[in-house]
Order: C-alpha cells, then structure tokens, then sequence
C-alpha cells in the first residue's frame, strides 16, 4: 500500500455501506413481515404479488451481500480489511476513548500494538463462531442463486437440511459484523456512529399509504361533497 491510511478507511468505508445495504433490506423485510401479522391489511390484496417478488429478491440480496462481506474466499471483504489493518495499525491513527471515573474528563488515548491486535483476534474468532451460518450462505449461492444444482432443485428439502439458514442465524451474524464495524470506526474515526440507514422504513410509508387508498376506495360513506380527512385513513386503529 502506497498510502495505508488512505486506502484503508476508503476500503473500509466501503465495507460499511455494503453492511447498511444488507441491514436496510434486512429491516425492509422485518416491516413486510409484520404487515402480514396486522388483521387490517388490504395492501395484501392490492399488491401480493410485487411484495412476494420484493421479498424474493430481497432476501437473495441478503444472502449474497452478507456472504461476500465476510467471507475469506473474496478478495475485498471484512476478514481481507482486518488482516491488512492488522498490519498498517501504525498508520491507522487508533485511539480509543477514556473517561475519568472521578472527574468524568474525556480524553483519547492511543492504542499499542499489542492491543489492537487483540481487538483484530477477537473479532475474527466472533467470525469464526459463525462457520456454520457462513457455510450455509456459501451454499445458498453456488447451489441455489448463483447456479441451480440439480440435486438441490430435485429435492429442496435435503438442501435445505444440508444448508440450514434461519433468518435468526442471519440476525445473529449480522450483530457480530455490526459490533466489528461499530468498533472499528470508533477506534479510526474517533466519533459515534448509528448503525442504520434512516430511510430503511420507507417500505412502512408505501403500505400505510396503500392501505389508506384502499381504505378511501371501500368507504361507501364517501359522497362528493364529503370532507375527507386523509390522516384518519393512515392509522393503525381506523375502524370504518
């Protein structure tokens, strides 16, 4: 690396927004799925089939995404950024964040060697605690997205019990890749960060409005000298 700092907070960087992506999609889908639970939910009947196509692909989105982010086979991905920030940490600038426990002073502190090896080791042992779950995305993409195995389109049920994936796996990864990121931009940027996208409800303003429009459409109360008020239609407890 010509200039270590550079390209490793770029790369880094990076690495963070594909997380955001997979933890939006993740939250895009968790939103749907409680929609489904709701007994009012007209959207259903409106738009089944383009949710089931969004579910679909967003779910497939995951997988990939989550995979190449830490897997060890990928030329760019967590495990590849922490071995190279193993090596450059000298250049990294790392400090972490001291407060008095008298006095509640705040100050920086930076890290040794030694220690931020510590922190790299315990993250990639996190990883590791989750091979299963890995294995079980590796074998989502080459047998099921990537290329259709015959064995595995014959039969999905032994796939699925050679490749278990529950999205409680997933969730549980997820948070080990969060806290990994979370703390390694605590250490190279030395400030705060929320691990979300702000805007990964937006799926919840689709349906609330999609269901506010069914609800306007079925009101035989409605004449055309009614005055509407548009925001009893957006609520949870609407009753006709």
């Amino acid at each position: 690396m010509q200039n270590p700092k550079k390209e490793l907070t770029e790369y880094f960087q990076q690495l963070l927004y594909r997380f955001l992506r997979i933890h939006s999609l993740m939250r895009q889908l968790s939103i749907l799925s409680e929609w489904e639970l709701k007994s009012d939910n007209p959207t259903e009947i409106v738009g089944e089939y383009f949710y089931e196509l969004f579910r679909h692909s967003a779910g497939r989105m995951v997988i990939l995404d989550l995979y190449n982010l830490i897997s060890s086979d990928n030329q760019k991905s967590l495990i590849d950024w922490l071995a190279l920030a193993k090596i450059h940490w000298k250049s990294l600038d790392l400090s972490a964040l001291d407060i008095a426990k008298n006095t509640g002073v705040r100050t920086r502190i930076s890290l040794k060697q030694q220690e931020y090896n510590a922190i790299i080791d315990e993250a990639n042992e996190n990883i590791l605690k989750h091979h299963e779950t890995i294995n079980s995305l590796k074998g989502f993409r080459d047998k099921d997205i990537a290329h259709s195995d015959s064995s595995i389109f014959n039969n999905p049920t032994k796939f699925r019990e050679q490749y278990p994936l529950s999205n409680i796996d997933i969730s549980l990864l997820m948070e080990v890749v969060s806290q990994i990121l979370h703390k390694q931009y605590l250490l190279i940027f030395h400030s705060d960060l929320t691990m979300e996208i702000t805007s990964s409800n937006e799926i919840d303003n689709i349906l609330r409005h999609t269901r506010a429009f069914t609800r306007v459409w079925r009101d035989k109360r409605i004449t055309k000298d009614s005055k509407i008020r548009v925001s009893e239609y957006l609520q949870d407890d609407y009753h006709d």
